[in-house]
């Protein structure tokens, strides 16, 4: 069977709706609509209320009216829903992701040296991986480029055999201690890829070209993330949020609440990169599968640490900007909180 002739079938369309489907796909993959489909599917029993709403509320927004006539047009209703909502929320993942990576490479400069992510040294101690076994490990799975459920396994017998043979630790590392080892040397091969890779491509590459072309959002989270960069080490990454509401005494209880905000506002980030569904997510349909995920709650984690970041994103980008002039066939964009609300229905369910 076909793509076409599944999605015909899903929603029980008639066939006179194939060559309408058929010019759709020949701009969009399957694999970017079928999750709207699936949507559709799955709150069959809404159909009627979001058909309702719509037909009689739709937003200005689109280029021209379009009536639902049937579940065909509630998807791809839906498909550009998301791109709206994608396009009013890029600015505030653009100002947050610069902010912080800016923030953070001016610290690192300041108190160490514009090669800061060339010393590797750094970064091992930043994870405490002081052992010699440690690096050993770091080598070898650097290599390897992959630390799946197989290779913590082998890793785990790795310690314990270290332990037993040379019996050098004044304490045995239990299993949870081992974890966090492994936890750590995959963190620091994470950050350390980063840095070899620029480094074999460029030897001599630049500070400014090492943070604006070879660096990821995840990478300057995986810095935040770090307990040693947060509070312990000389750059102390936590005086960046101190712009807001907490104060200096309560930033470090903070830290962990402040990393899975990032972390949340990350998976976002990817998800609108890559062209993604952000509307009516199920967490299995993240890779990060154990993080629930809610479009409102990020968007609203995105301000808050704006405000401990002294950021005002109406005055610092001009978000406020982003609105729809009605008078125009041409939409140039409205705010996030009043497109969202326009479909609050479907966000319920998040």
């Amino acid at each position: 069977m076909g793509f076409v002739e599944e999605i015909i079938n899903t929603l029980e369309l008639n066939s006179n709706r194939r060559e309408k489907i058929e010019g759709f796909l020949s701009t969009v993959s399957f694999y970017k609509i079928a999750p709207y489909v699936n949507y559709v599917v799955e709150n069959n029993d809404k159909y009627k209320k979001f058909k309702k709403i719509i037909n009689i509320d739709q937003s200005p927004c689109f280029w021209q009216k379009t009536a639902i006539k049937d579940k065909w047009d509630l998807v791809t209703y839906l498909y550009r829903y998301n791109i709206k909502l994608s396009i009013a929320l890029y600015p505030y993942i653009y100002l947050i992701e610069t902010t912080l990576k800016t923030k953070i490479n001016n610290l690192m400069c300041r108190e160490y040296s514009e090669n800061w992510f060339k010393d590797e040294s750094l970064f091992f101690k930043a994870y405490s991986l002081d052992l010699s076994i440690d690096k050993e490990i770091f080598d070898k799975y650097f290599v390897f480029g992959k630390i799946g459920k197989n290779e913590e396994k082998e890793i785990k017998e790795i310690y314990k055999n270290y332990q037993n043979q040379l019996k050098i630790l004044p304490e045995k590392l239990t299993t949870s201690q081992i974890k966090a080892k492994i936890y750590k040397i995959k963190a620091c091969i994470y950050l350390i890829k980063a840095s070899r890779k620029a480094i074999k491509e460029k030897e001599k590459i630049e500070i400014f070209a090492f943070v604006e072309n070879e660096t990821t959002f995840g990478y300057w989270v995986s810095l935040i993330q770090n307990k040693h960069f947060w509070k312990e080490s000389q750059v102390s990454l936590k005086t960046m949020f101190l712009n807001g509401e907490i104060k200096q005494e309560e930033i470090n209880e903070k830290h962990s609440e402040i990393s899975n905000k990032l972390d949340k506002i990350r998976i976002l980030r990817n998800q609108i990169s890559h062209h993604n569904q952000i509307i009516g997510i199920k967490e299995n349909q993240l890779k990060s599968a154990s993080k629930k995920f809610s479009l409102i709650q990020t968007y609203e984690d995105i301000l808050y640490l704006f405000s401990l970041l002294g950021i005002d994103p109406q005055k610092d980008l001009f978000i406020n900007e982003l609105k729809c002039n009605q008078n125009k066939m041409f939409c140039k964009g409205r705010s996030f909180e009043i497109l969202y609300n326009e479909l609050k229905l479907m966000h319920n369910k998040i």
